[in-house]
């Protein structure tokens, strides 16, 4: 036997509702997902900036040079 059609209407309802929800659920991810790429391009862009300044100075050495003996 068939279900009446009212069920079908609100099963309908209640699919489209949790639809709607994922739906600005992913955008809302989406949006963060899209900030946090943002953010680390930026942060990426500064870290090359960094080392292409630093890649054209001279570096300190690392240790002291031994003492001279007289």
């Amino acid at each position: 036997m068939a279900k009446p059609k009212k069920r079908q209407k609100h099963g309908h309802r209640t699919k489209l509702k949790q639809t709607g929800e994922e739906c600005e659920y992913l955008k809302k991810w989406c949006q963060k997902l899209a900030e946090e790429n943002s953010r680390l391009q930026k942060e990426v862009g500064e870290l090359r900036a960094l080392k292409s300044v630093s890649s054209n100075s001279p570096t300190p050495p690392t240790a002291s040079p031994p003492p001279l003996l007289i």
